[in-house]
């Protein structure tokens, strides 16, 4: 074996190239918690610390951050790294070349490669005892040394002794001596290993310890200093399964995902974009050398395992049917493998997997393609005879998608199209369905496998491959699929090119008068705004598209949103369970979207009250559960559930859950304070032209009151009003006409504030809802002070049991003078569950204006300086932040002088990067 040795510069050799090396990590708090553990001087400490972890974990990261502490108190580091390639110059050489006194003016130390073995000739009877003591005398005689040595796993017997031996005689001195070990250890010093350490232990001549895995928080703190936002859970969930919180596999797949635009930052915080590429290890990477110094055949082994280490227990003999070598050599190989902390059994010691999953992805990628074919091969004619089963459910459509024509193409298209089909959000990958549709078929069955390929890419948002798929269809293979297919085909074909922005081929749709083509054209026509054309065309083509249940689906569905947009609740909700009740059971592609528009109507037309007659909450999808949980006052799960379904591409306007989400979310991050992020999101629902766009107008409008521009609010609302006026849209107008109508009452025109609750009583008449109910009884008390209206409203609000829209609706109450200040601490309260600091900093203005007491002075000192970052963060100026708080510029001059100095922050740049990273201040 060799060394590496750290010591003085006058001895240094030319250094070549670590091959092995990996990028350093930044700092984590797991290493700076055993730094501190490893730098405390206390008396008696023991003289030898061992640190252990398995490869890639950062033990050589963690001793190059302990000899740059040590260096900063005084101590001299003397790095020894050990490498596994024979070459005869013994420990004592090694050690005594760098333990003589540093020089002044020394160079900072230095590496070169020296060989460790026992010692030989003159001095091979020397024993580890005097060898020790030879290696100690300069040691101690310096002072203050401390002895590092790397991957000291491959030292020999004998230096091994030598070691233990250094250990008692550096007892009570301030000499020190860490030993960083890789886990498992080889075989052949295993027993010695164990022998030594317990001796030590027994001794109290050694610490022991043991560098785990990182952690979520610090893989979440690395991920954002790459990223520059905050790493959603799912990410860091993610990266965590696929690098086993290791160090080494960790750092380079951050810096790939980043340089390959695999991460989607949505309201400052970084999601893994859908269909990303694969994160794959470097040819040279440690974790495939580590696997390569196993030898040839134990190499080619583990690149087959990692293809068909999922088959369990057929695994061997697949493995040695592909290398060509009987099962007993592949167990050998596959033990090896074990023993260098690349593989570990499973239950039962007949199944193996990889320590970290990358790996096996690096591996793979190894392999050429025609060996990766023809190994995808072995595991589908196993999985297929009944040979081998694996419990993963996309492991046989991956493995049928590299396989290709090598197997049964009818079979393998049947069985990728049904994954497909069953995959959620996170299980699918588009390789399965590119794949079937290039297996050799017949025309009927290659148009049903496009369909399916079109449909499929919508619903993950992946619209240009929908439209691809569905052209081919259409120019080649016209007239292969039913009527009900082809409608459902060009139903598709609007949804995407809608996604993609393509009006004029909506325009161009809804000119044509091809009765074939009805869902299709009252589609474009609802998406083009062109809502009575939509509702007029459904009417008097009824019979046509009720003509089979998924077209009828469509059609109901369709009949539905209109009616709703309309403010027809009750005939919205009879279109709607229609809907729900043709539909075939085994429609699963539309099932999700059918029920995630009856729950938005319900929803919006009875709140929280009336019958149910949609599936569980679990099976809605993740826009739908969005809403709601913004509606039912989670508002964290809201906003999770709203950045995630954004970054996965599926949210493009085509649907009315999809406005109604970006209302939700930029009203929680109005809250919140923040109006920046909450601004973008809605710039972002705008460029998908979504249908009801005025509601995304009310939500901006309350942005504008906030930043103090009035002016602008009342222009935005009569906007949007105005939209919708001229294409008879109704719903939700209430609101707008609500926040109009208070305006208009602040500026004291009395007449303009009566002509908005005029309007909100004719859209109650029309709607009948709770939601109308309420916002009219809040408005007459606001206008005319009516407390007879004032007390209605507290009813309707705690009937309609929403939290934020309860503390609002209090708060507007006391405002404006028509309701009773103690009901503040109530809405003070709720806002607080809610996480809305900006609406609590303004309440608390509110309630030291009616000698309200409010409770908790170091809780709204932490609130005020939450919030004062958040603002800072999301790029408010002074002026702005003095305008939204309702104090002066030179009272928030003075607060974030005080932050600053707490928190040890310079600029607002770092307080915003802070903020937006969580990492830091």
């Amino acid at each position: 074996m060799r060394a590496t040795v750290s010591g003085q510069a006058a001895c240094r050799p030319e250094r070549p190239v670590n091959p092995t090396a990996t990028a350093a990590p930044a700092d984590t708090t797991r290493n700076r918690l055993i730094l501190a553990k490893m730098l405390d001087a206390a008396p008696g400490r023991p003289p030898l610390t061992v640190v252990t972890g398995p490869a890639g974990a950062g033990r050589s990261t963690l001793l190059d951050q302990l000899g740059s502490a040590l260096a900063e108190a005084g101590i001299r580091p003397l790095v020894l790294r050990i490498s596994p390639n024979p070459v005869p110059t013994p420990l004592y050489s090694a050690l005594r070349s760098i333990s003589g006194p540093a020089r002044d003016g020394a160079e900072a130390p230095a590496t070169w490669w020296s060989p460790v073995d026992p010692m030989t000739g003159t001095h091979a009877a020397t024993t580890p005892k005097n060898t020790a003591a030879a290696i100690a005398e300069p040691l101690v005689a310096a002072g203050n040394v401390a002895v590092l040595i790397d991957d000291a796993q491959w030292t020999d017997p004998h230096s091994l002794a030598v070691i233990e031996q250094l250990a008692g005689l550096l007892a009570g001195t301030t000499v020190r001596c860490v030993c960083a070990v890789r886990v498992p250890v080889p075989p052949a010093m295993y027993a010695a290993g164990c022998a030594a350490l317990d001796r030590l232990r027994h001794n109290h001549l050694v610490d022991n310890i043991h560098l785990r895995p990182l952690g979520a928080a610090d893989m979440s703190a690395l991920a954002a200093a790459e990223f520059k936002a905050k790493p959603d859970a799912e990410l860091v969930a993610h990266l965590r399964r696929l690098t086993g919180g290791l160090p080494a596999a960790l750092v380079p797949v951050l810096e790939e995902y980043r340089r390959g635009e695999s991460i989607r930052i949505v309201d400052g915080y970084a999601h893994l974009a859908p269909r990303h590429r694969q994160a794959v290890l470097p040819a040279n990477h440690g974790l495939l050398l580590n696997v390569r110094r196993t030898g040839s055949l134990p190499w080619s082994v583990a690149k087959a395992a990692a293809v068909l280490y999922p088959l369990g227990e057929a695994a061997p003999k697949l493995i040695g049917e592909a290398v060509g070598v009987a099962e007993t050599g592949i167990h050998e190989a596959l033990e090896k493998l074990c023993e260098a902390g690349v593989l570990r059994r499973g239950a039962g010691g007949q199944r193996w997997r990889f320590r970290v999953p990358l790996l096996a992805t690096a591996l793979s990628a190894q392999l050429g393609p025609y060996e990766r074919r023809h190994l995808a091969q072995r595991a589908i004619t196993a999985l297929w005879h009944g040979d081998a089963s694996c419990d993963d459910p996309g492991y046989r459509a991956d493995q049928l998608a590299i396989a290709g024509k090598l197997v049964d193409p009818e079979r393998a298209r049947t069985d990728l199209v049904h994954s497909a089909v069953r995959a959620g959000a996170d299980g699918y990958d588009d390789r399965w369905l590119r794949s079937a549709a290039a297996l050799p078929a017949g025309q009927p069955d290659r148009a049903r496998t496009l369909l399916t390929q079109a449909t499929v890419s919508l619903e993950h948002g992946d619209y240009r491959q929908a439209l691809a798929s569905a052209d081919t269809v259409r120019h080649e293979l016209a007239g292969q699929l039913a009527d009900d297919q082809f409608s459902e085909l060009n139903r598709v074909c609007v949804l995407a090119s809608h996604a993609l922005g393509d009006t004029e081929s909506l325009e161009l749709l809804a000119a044509d008068d091809d009765s074939g083509q009805v869902i299709a054209r009252a589609t474009a026509l609802l998406l083009l705004g062109r809502w009575r054309e939509c509702g007029a065309l459904l009417a008097t083509s009824r019979s046509t598209w009720e003509a089979d249940p998924v077209s009828a689906c469509s059609g109901l569905v369709l009949d539905g949103q209109v009616h709703f947009a309309a403010g027809s609740h009750l005939l919205a909700l009879r279109s709607i369970d229609e809907a729900c009740r043709v539909l075939p059971e085994d429609a699963h592609r539309r099932r999700r979207d059918v029920i995630g528009c009856a729950s938005l109507i319900r929803l919006v037309t009875t709140g929280f009250e009336g019958p149910q007659p949609v599936p569980a909450h679990n099976e809605l999808p993740p826009v739908s559960r969005a809403i709601i949980a913004a509606a039912e006052g989670r508002f964290d799960q809201a906003m999770e559930l709203a950045r995630r379904a954004i970054a996965s591409g599926t949210v493009r306007g085509h649907d009315l859950s999809h406005t109604f989400l970006h209302q939700a979310a930029a009203t929680i991050q109005l809250a919140r304070g923040r109006l920046t992020g909450g601004r973008e999101l809605l710039a972002v629902a705008r460029e998908t032209n979504p249908p009801l766009p005025y509601l995304l107008d009310g939500a901006e409008a309350l942005i504008d009151r906030a930043l103090g521009q009035p002016v602008q609010a009342r222009k935005r609302l009569q906007a949007g009003l105005g939209y919708a006026g001229e294409r008879g849209l109704v719903v939700e107008t209430d609101r707008l006409l609500l926040h109009l109508a208070e305006l208009e009452a602040e500026r004291e025109d009395l007449a303009a504030a009566r002509r908005q609750v005029r309007e909100i009583e004719r859209v109650a008449t029309v709607s009948g809802t709770a939601g109308t109910a309420l916002n009219l009884a809040l408005a007459r008390a606001i206008v005319e002070r009516d407390t007879a209206a004032a007390t209605d409203a507290i009813a309707l609000a705690r009937e309609y049991r929403r939290p934020y829209d309860l503390a609002t609706v209090l708060t507007k109450l006391v405002q404006h003078g028509a309701g009773d200040p103690a009901l503040l601490p109530e809405a003070y309260d709720l806002l607080g569950e809610l996480g809305a600091l900006l609406d609590r900093a303004r309440l608390r203005n509110l309630m030291q204006e009616h000698g309200v007491p409010v409770p908790g002075r170091r809780q709204t000192v932490a609130e005020n300086e939450q919030l004062l970052s958040v603002l800072v963060a999301d790029g408010l100026t002074n002026k702005q932040i003095a305008t939204v708080l309702g104090t002066s510029e030179k009272s928030v001059e003075s607060r974030l002088a005080r932050l600053f100095s707490r928190t040890g922050l310079r600029s607002r740049v770092e307080l915003a990067m802070s903020v937006l990273t969580g990492v830091g201040g």
